[in-house]
């Protein structure tokens, strides 16, 4: 499994992790650094996301569950252009 924190660099706290390991402090809070090199890169680990949370859909969730909760936030604009 891909770890988003690192691969797309999404800052959970003031501090980002580059390709690396290091951490170093980001320029503004929310800010999103991306280390992926190419159009490829993004495709598979966009692809690896939703396999998970397609997978995970079908499992016995507790209430409150993030990853529930992220397949709620991207299912609608995905499916938007269907509706």
């Amino acid at each position: 499994m891909v770890d988003m924190n690192i691969v797309a660099g999404v800052v959970m706290d003031s501090f980002y992790s580059s390709p690396n390991g290091e951490s170093e402090p980001s320029a503004e809070a929310g800010h999103v650094q991306c280390f992926l090199e190419s159009p490829a890169a993004y495709a598979d680990v966009m692809r690896e996301q939703m396999e998970y949370l397609l997978h995970h859909l079908g499992a016995s969730c507790f209430p409150g569950c993030p990853d529930c909760a992220r397949l709620e936030q991207v299912k609608r604009p995905l499916l938007r252009p269907f509706c």
